[in-house]
């Protein structure tokens, strides 16, 4: 059995999404997108306070849900003969 003191050394169960960190931050799931991304279209303080919040929460893009966005999916599909 393991004792924490903080409650940082516990491992989330549920995945950082775009949504909760733009429930965090208190801005719109695109404009998240776009600062992770390092877009022009965001601003320094927006990207300042997105990128560093989705490196602490361990943010990972979830392959699947971007090529369904970008409509590739970088699988190969192999049929049984």
């Amino acid at each position: 059995m393991f004792l924490f003191s903080q409650l940082d050394c516990f491992v989330s169960i549920t995945p950082v999404t775009l949504k909760s960190l733009a429930q965090e931050l208190n801005i719109t799931i695109a404009t998240v997108s776009r600062a992770l991304q390092d877009s022009y279209e965001v601003s320094i303080q927006t990207k300042e306070r997105a990128q560093p919040l989705a490196t602490r929460l361990n943010y990972q893009v979830n392959a699947y849900a971007s090529s369904l966005g970008r409509n590739i999916s970088k699988t190969i599909d192999l049929l049984p003969t």
